[in-house]
């Protein structure tokens, strides 16, 4: 996905991608600033010195991060999808009620994933090297934020 051109047709007069699918995009970025984090503390020679258990899970982290990250490109396009249905449940003048519910249903993913990301990654907070942990911050901040946003929606979505 080409960045420049998703965020042109983001700003563009199509109402699909919209506010979910943005969503998701952000919350790939913030991911990967997590991943970043522990990626390169996981290379640092210091990092042999931490016993197997840490080490095997921040590998079950970089693990459930990238997994988290291919369902988001799947959730984005489901929420576009989604959307669609809805503008042709509301031209058509069909009921809205299944299309509401579908509407929400991204939107309602997106925020249980926000607390088993953040969950999971606050964790071993501790053992992130002190050079990158901005980033490490940066991505819960985002991944906070997401969180919120989709609450939003999911309200709307009622």
């Amino acid at each position: 996905m080409d960045f420049i051109k998703y965020n042109e047709e983001l700003s563009s007069k199509s109402y699909s991608p919209g506010g979910g699918s943005a969503l998701c995009l952000i919350f790939y970025s913030a991911i990967s600033l997590l991943l970043k984090s522990f990626v390169i503390t996981s290379n640092r020679k210091k990092f042999v010195e931490y016993n197997d258990e840490i080490k095997e899970n921040v590998s079950n982290l970089i693990d459930f991060l990238s997994k988290i990250q291919k369902k988001l490109l799947l959730l984005e396009q489901n929420d576009r999808e989604n959307f669609n249905f809805y503008m042709d449940c509301l031209k058509g003048k069909k009921d809205l009620g299944p299309a509401l519910e579908r509407c929400s249903s991204v939107p309602t993913q997106l925020y249980q994933l926000c607390d088993d990301v953040a969950d999971k990654s606050i964790s071993l907070k501790n053992i992130v090297v002190d050079s990158i942990v901005s980033d490490f911050d940066i991505g819960i901040k985002i991944i906070d934020a997401v969180k919120e946003s989709s609450k939003v929606l999911i309200d709307i979505n009622k």
